[in-house]
């Protein structure tokens, strides 16, 4: 349940006027925020019969908030309990200058909601025997109630014969035992015709009174059991700690409406009309609920709606049921609608809410199946409102698909302009080495030396052409996935660069390394780039070392490409990875940047991880990682 609803009221630490009253709390006092606010708030037991208990009794420190309650009056009379956090508020830690406190009423109606839920279905629960209703009596209001034993016991002259226990006292005592009534808490709660709820015992008048099973008895709530034949005995709920928060009203209603039940049960009650007893609190808690809900039976008739739905539909609350809730959704919803009516239980189902003014709303229906005593498989709907995250998820897929079309047009656009480019360049190349020819002895060497600038310069940008080319194929198309004998791919690679490795005198050592499955043409651009790169990046007074590797550590295959060239800063590898991004300025090493960015490509297009370890003078060492690591033999075992 939302906190929203839970009352706040703050005043001065040191005049006591209140500055801040909101509407939950307002209400309580009946009178507006505006008629709170202003007051002294000593003065809101004499005026408004709002009381904050132990107030001055509270050692506040700044950001330590301590458990409180305050007490009101409904309009019909009842007396309310309401729990509640008493904090100091301050501006540097230390200074208090405003007190405030906050109502957790919201959380115990909420609690209380939920052990209704739960007496519900233990009394609509045909199939159970008696004993085994009494004892999820009990346990639900052990666990309501947070404390440590349970009993429900009749009276035998002076001593009270347990019929159920719940809690540690399972362990010690079983229905049938006896335990004495004569100075324990027993006889007093046999005396009183009101429950007794004390959350600790020995600040009360009942200090040194035990429960008759052991001696340390700190908190107990228990009351009189009657059936239909008289008084029964009791049922009591008992803790050796003090309770860290004191009972409220609605601890007090529960363990009345348990009495009752457990009294109907013994006194084998046939027809239990709980929902009658419970209806006018369980319409209004429904109804109040923060949630678009809806009570409807198999047939879609509507039972009861909550007020935020009907503020939603824009319809007034008492007009709304005994409507069919098919008129509020689209009529080509209709279908769905009764097909989720009859299944009962129902999951995110979208729908379109038609609202009074003519606007609709995106909605998901989750729907469960409820027996709420003589109202068997209700269908209680809730109606979630998606109309944002539709609208947002519709606003992506268009992006999307305009993102597409822009990446298919620069690919297009990469594709033609690089084939386009080149025809120019190679003229432009070639007569440019017929000038130098023609013109070779009879220019000076100022022309000359512009004549090899324009040679040099149309060489990079073909190289250029044939690496955006080349990134481009890398990025664009599907994987066409088949085994590759990585052993052949690497050697038919070294066999291509046998020219570079030879003029660079460089040794590889390659491994036994695995078949894998992947896009053979997309992996050989991958290894082929990884290796010339380590060959290109070499250090002088070294001949290039590059091994190659592979190992399977759990479920990661990993494939290592090393070598002992010029590295390059750590810090440097994320840029190391991207397009046209060079590392090494030095013109002895000639390229774009391209290549380490296209063996990143190709590994996205595998979901494989490739990452680098380098430092600059130490050689480099990079990694494929691929998932999940499969039983695939070595290349030689094939």
């Amino acid at each position: 349940m939302s906190k929203t609803g839970n009352s706040v009221l703050r005043w001065s630490a040191t005049d006591g006027i209140i500055r801040y009253c909101n509407g939950s709390f307002s209400k309580k006092c009946d009178a507006t925020p505006n008629e709170i606010i202003g007051k002294h708030i000593d003065q809101l037991n004499i005026d408004n019969g709002i009381k904050i208990q132990h107030l001055n009794e509270l050692k506040l420190i700044p950001g330590k908030p301590q458990t409180n309650s305050m007490l009101w009056t409904s309009e019909d009379g009842s007396e309310h309990t309401e729990l509640a956090t008493v904090q100091a508020l301050s501006e540097d830690g230390q200074t208090i200058t405003e007190i405030q406190i906050n109502g957790l009423e919201e959380e115990q109606e909420h609690s209380y909601r939920i052990a209704l839920d739960a007496l519900l279905e233990v009394v609509a629960d045909n199939n159970s025997i008696i004993k085994d209703k009494l004892q999820r009596l009990l346990d639900i209001g052990l666990d309501n109630f947070s404390m440590h034993n349970g009993i429900v016991g009749s009276t035998m002259g002076h001593s009270i014969e347990l019929i159920r226990v719940c809690g540690a006292l399972e362990l010690t005592k079983q229905p049938g035992d006896k335990i004495p009534i004569d100075g324990s808490i027993c006889s007093h709660i046999l005396k009183s015709d009101k429950a007794i709820a004390i959350n600790d015992v020995q600040q009360s008048d009942f200090s040194g009174v035990c429960c008759g099973i052991y001696a340390e008895l700190h908190s107990v709530i228990g009351t009189q059991v009657v059936t239909d034949n008289g008084p029964l005995g009791i049922i009591c709920f008992f803790s050796n700690e003090v309770r860290t928060q004191p009972f409220t009203s609605q601890d007090v209603r529960l363990i009345n409406l348990i009495a009752n039940l457990v009294g109907t049960i013994i006194g084998n009650e046939e027809q239990l009309e709980f929902v009658s007893q419970q209806h006018d609190y369980y319409q209004s808690l429904f109804r109040t609920v923060p949630a678009m809900m809806m009570l409807c039976n198999s047939d879609g008739l509507i039972l009861s709606t909550s007020d935020l739905l009907s503020d939603r539909l824009g319809i007034d609350p008492l007009r709304i049921p005994g409507k069919n809730c098919h008129h509020f959704f689209l009529q080509s919803d209709k279908p769905e609608i009764d097909k989720a009516l009859n299944e009962g239980d129902v999951n995110q189902l979208p729908l379109t809410l038609c609202i009074e003014n003519g606007d609709t709303l995106d909605i998901e229906l989750n729907s469960r199946i409820k027996h709420i005593g003589s109202m068997q498989g209700v269908r209680m709907i809730v109606l979630a409102d998606v109309t944002e995250r539709n609208q947002a998820i519709k606003e992506v897929e268009e992006q999307n698909k305009q993102l597409a079309l822009v990446n298919r047009s620069l690919n297009q656009f990469a594709f033609i302009a690089s084939h386009d480019l080149q025809e120019p360049l190679r003229k432009i190349h070639q007569f440019c080495v017929f000038l130098q020819e023609d013109l070779n002895e009879t220019v000076n060497d100022d022309v000359r030396n512009h004549m090899d600038v324009i040679v040099s310069s149309a060489n990079r940008m073909t190289t250029l052409i044939q690496d955006v080319l080349a990134f481009s194929s890398a990025a664009k198309g599907q994987l066409v996935l088949r085994d590759i004998n990585l052993n052949d791919l690497v050697s038919d690679i070294c066999s291509e660069l046998e020219l570079s490795i030879a003029e660079s005198n460089a040794r590889i050592d390659i491994d036994e390394l695995p078949t894998i499955q992947g896009d053979s043409s997309l992996v050989r651009q991958l290894f082929a780039n990884l290796i010339s790169n380590s060959i290109k990046y070499r250090e002088d007074n070294r001949d290039p070392e590059i091994n190659i590797a592979s190992q399977c550590d759990g479920n990661t295959l990993k494939i290592t490409v090393t070598d002992n060239g010029i590295g390059f800063d750590q810090k440097l590898v994320t840029r190391a990875f991207e397009p046209f991004n060079r590392l090494h300025t030095d013109k002895k090493y000639k390229g774009n940047g391209i290549g380490l960015s296209i063996c990143a490509t190709v590994c996205e297009k595998h979901d494989w991880k490739l990452s680098a370890e380098s430092s600059p003078g130490s050689g480099s060492v990079f990694a494929i990682e691929i998932k999940p690591c499969k039983s695939i033999p070595l290349a030689s075992d094939q």
